[in-house]
């Protein structure tokens, strides 16, 4: 599949901050806009010590789960699963 390279690096808050390196996808194709309410997985380690979920059936997703938070655009993202 296609893979967008990041970078990661920890504020002085204790947050991990991530940012695109290329506006390309892995494989040459550019980005393009993900769906309002497509599901979308970010892959690293130690985002957090513990692993959390919430069934993908639940009506609605918490904007922080194991202590993780996603932002887009400034906007905190539904979580479905982080560890």
């Amino acid at each position: 599949g296609n893979d967008i390279p990041l970078t990661a690096s920890v504020s002085s808050g204790a947050e991990i901050i991530l940012t695109v390196n290329t506006p390309f996808l892995s494989g040459g194709r550019e980005q393009r806009p993900s769906a309002p309410g497509a599901i979308i997985s970010i892959f690293g380690e130690n985002f957090t010590d513990r692993a959390e979920s919430v069934a993908v059936d639940a009506t609605s997703w918490p904007l922080s789960l194991a202590g993780v938070e996603v932002y887009l655009n400034g906007f905190r993202l539904p979580l479905q699963y982080a560890s």
